[in-house]
């Protein structure tokens, strides 16, 4: 049995290093879709220095509203926000970079006034003593990190209005026990309530999963292989499967909608999607790879798959998660796409239109896309400029990529099968 399994392991390694020889020393050099993707909706920036203060609070103006963005870290008690400041609602509280890192060691009660509807990155971060606070009707996004480190914090209860609940938003709020996720919530950011007294008790759990009103918050199990969504999940969070190491195959049900921004992070192992085929929102192609019904958008790339090359088909606009893979080498993007989400550094992109359309898609504009290496280092080709490049883009590398992931799947299959 261990003379078999090394056996398979050698001729996949060496498969795999055959198709990478083939493509070439220089190839490996080298509102969305789902309203559930989008990790922050984001805030208007603005000068700080242009501020109003009333007691202990600080605002700047914006305009046509307020922003309380700072409360004097000696404030103590109870803290009543006002709903207007010089005539305009108060409607943000949002703090800026330079004071995230401040404790507020003596405030115990918040008063928002009904003019509030954005919670922002880090609006009472670190308010260890803060006991109670209330979330108006009308917020739609708890931010980033908004109430880390209450540690005093028992309960909150969101509003219907509530959209976004953001990464970290109430990660270490170690007394925190009661929590609920709102109908209307379309994402739920990493680790949001990691380190909470919710997240912490066993009997908030259904064996390794943790869901709340129908979010699938989390599932802890490094030795489950296949996992089937229950029908009653309607969203899957952040990093919901970041501890199932070994995860190989999710199965969506017919009513889940949401996916949050890299809900399948983590998952390394992960070979393909299936999907109930009477879900309105999302559909596979047969390699597992995760699209929109309507086949617009690529939602989602397994991260453990084995093939080699891979052909995104035209029609699509949009790749909305990154594409991070040891094997994939080459990737074909259509000349309909209209942006898409870092692809792994050492993938060579071939893409159907000319290098001046390619330089115009944004997220390679503002050199963003490839934030784990220089864009101009990565092998682009381009099937629009020549015919040399036409020919290069074409069938023949098609049918390699095609030809070698078959082999590395049907290697890794067997070794599974020994396994």
């Amino acid at each position: 049995m261990k003379t078999a399994k090394k056996f398979l392991a050698v001729l996949m390694c060496m498969a795999m290093i055959f198709c990478a020889m083939c493509v070439g020393a220089d190839a490996i050099v080298g509102d969305l879709y789902s309203e559930g993707a989008d990790p922050f909706p984001g805030y208007e920036e603005c000068d700080y220095s242009n501020e109003t203060a009333i007691g202990p609070l600080h605002f700047v103006l914006m305009g046509d509203h307020a922003r309380l963005f700072f409360i004097d870290f000696k404030a103590e008690g109870e803290i009543v926000v006002p709903a207007t400041v010089e005539g305009l609602p108060v409607t943000e509280i949002v703090a800026p970079t330079n004071h995230y890192f401040g404790r507020h060691m003596a405030v115990t009660k918040v008063v928002l006034p009904d003019s509030v509807t954005m919670i922002g990155v880090a609006a009472f971060n670190s308010f260890v003593a803060l006991e109670e606070v209330n979330i108006p009707k009308g917020v739609t996004c708890i931010g980033n990190y908004a109430f880390h480190d209450c540690k005093m914090l028992k309960k909150v209860q969101l509003p219907q209005s509530v959209k976004y609940i953001c990464s970290g938003a109430f990660s270490g709020c170690e007394s925190l026990k009661e929590i609920n996720i709102p109908s209307g919530v379309v994402t739920v950011g990493a680790e949001a309530f990691s380190g909470t007294a919710f997240y912490n008790d066993k009997s908030n759990w259904d064996g390794n999963m943790l869901v709340r009103d129908g979010a699938l918050l989390a599932v802890n199990d490094e030795s489950v292989e296949k996992f089937s969504i229950g029908d009653d999940i309607r969203l899957v969070a952040a990093d919901a499967f970041g501890n199932c190491g070994n995860l190989r195959e999710i199965s969506m049900p017919a009513g889940l909608r949401y996916l949050s921004y890299n809900a399948f992070g983590g998952t390394k192992s992960l070979m393909r999607f299936t999907v109930d085929p009477s879900n309105p929102y999302y559909i596979t192609d047969k390699y597992g790879v995760l699209y929109s019904k309507d086949k617009t958008v690529l939602v989602a790339y397994p991260r453990g798959s084995v093939m080699v090359s891979y052909s995104v088909p035209e029609g699509v606009e949009y790749i909305e998660d990154s594409i991070e893979n040891d094997c994939l080498t080459q990737i074909f993007l259509p000349k309909s796409i209209k942006d898409f989400m870092p692809i792994a550094e050492g993938v060579s992109i071939y893409y159907a239109g000319t290098s001046e359309e390619y330089n115009q898609i944004p997220r390679v504009a503002s050199g963003t896309m490839d934030p784990w290496g220089d864009e101009n280092d990565r092998t682009v080709y381009f099937g629009g400029d020549s015919l040399k490049d036409r020919i290069l883009a074409g069938g023949l590398l098609r049918a390699y990529g095609a030809f070698s992931s078959n082999i590395l799947m049907l290697l890794k299959a067997l070794a599974h099968f020994v396994d």
